[in-house]
């Protein structure tokens, strides 16, 4: 071989190393691309993670996904989404955070001492969210194989809850949703 056909392997060489060094580098700025959250739109639990459902800036709404809290780093709109999220305690509009305190049982009756007591304006359970509920969304269970409840609030609000909390809070409604589902067999 002569020293000219060498030179021309050695260069052919350094250009083929050149673009498999270019496919790299243009391979590593692809894997490092960054996405960058526009809003949270939902979330849930799964065994003990939280997951939101993110909508991604400068993409459609079909390429929105679930990841995991662990995995993200939009705080500060995770705080925004959850403050406009707030699971009402008594009533929608509730900030308290607190559940109500529970009044000690007493050996007396009430026949024996007056106690006042206080009566809701509307005259039901104050815990009730018969009247703030517009309806059940839908029913799931969780990976722990728990039922959650998704409420729609009239207010507009879209709230979960453990079935346990709906059940009690707002039993016709859960009723409600109950009986719409229910497929019954003809039997002739």
């Amino acid at each position: 071989m002569s020293s000219g056909d060498e030179r021309q392997d050695e260069d052919q060489m350094r250009v083929d190393e050149e673009q498999v060094a270019a496919n790299e580098e243009k391979e590593e700025e692809e894997e490092e691309e960054v996405y960058v959250v526009e809003k949270v739109v939902n979330h849930r639990k799964r065994g003990n993670k939280t997951q939101y459902f993110l909508k991604w800036k400068g993409y459609p709404e079909e390429d929105n996904t679930w990841e995991d809290e662990d995995n993200l780093f939009c705080h500060e709109l995770i705080e925004e989404y959850l403050k406009s999220k707030e699971i009402p305690q008594n009533t929608p509009g509730s900030k308290n955070t607190r559940k109500p305190a529970k009044r000690a049982k007493s050996d007396s009756s009430d026949e024996d001492v007056a106690s006042p007591t206080k009566k809701p304006v509307n005259g039901g359970d104050p815990e009730s969210w018969e009247d703030q509920v517009k309806e059940v969304e839908t029913v799931e269970r969780d990976e722990s194989d728990q039922l959650k409840i998704y409420l729609i609030w009239k207010n507009g609000k879209r709230t979960v809850h453990n079935a346990e909390d709906a059940n009690r809070r707002c039993p016709q409604k859960v009723i409600k949703f109950y009986e719409s589902h229910l497929k019954f067999k003809v039997i002739s």
